[in-house]
């Protein structure tokens, strides 16, 4: 029942996965046709809504910073996404090291139970 829930919420996740990076892919995809558009105004020099020249190469660089960061966004949320559905096997290793600590230290506490059963014991027996 339990692994039947697990394997349905990542699938639920990887879907969200994907759409939020198709969302980025067709964010940049609309700066790029919104510079384009500002670019051939420009060429033309036929300014819409009162624009000027200032005013155009302001706004294509406006877009170039969104474009940019928009790009770095997804390099970042890719990697993201990519590190969570394909392990590497260093966090692997880690992952296992850290339950193998975690088994010492459970270990070491039952010891340490053991050992204060055995004091009481002894003081009772004597």
């Amino acid at each position: 029942m339990l692994v039947s829930r697990l394997t349905e919420e990542k699938q639920i996740l990887v879907k969200e996965m994907m759409q939020h990076c198709q969302y980025l892919k067709d964010s940049v995809a609309k700066v790029q046709s919104m510079m384009a558009t500002v670019s051939v105004c420009t060429q033309t020099g036929s300014y819409p809504n009162g624009f000027t020249e200032e005013g155009s190469k302001g706004l294509i660089s406006l877009l170039k910073r969104r474009q940019h960061d928009l790009r770095l966004k997804q390099q970042t949320v890719a990697c993201t996404y990519r590190g969570i559905l394909e392990p590497t096997p260093r966090l692997v290793e880690e992952e296992e090291g850290e339950m193998a600590e975690e088994m010492d230290w459970q270990h070491d506490i039952s010891s340490d139970e053991e050992d204060e059963d055995e004091d009481d014991d002894a003081e009772v027996g004597t």
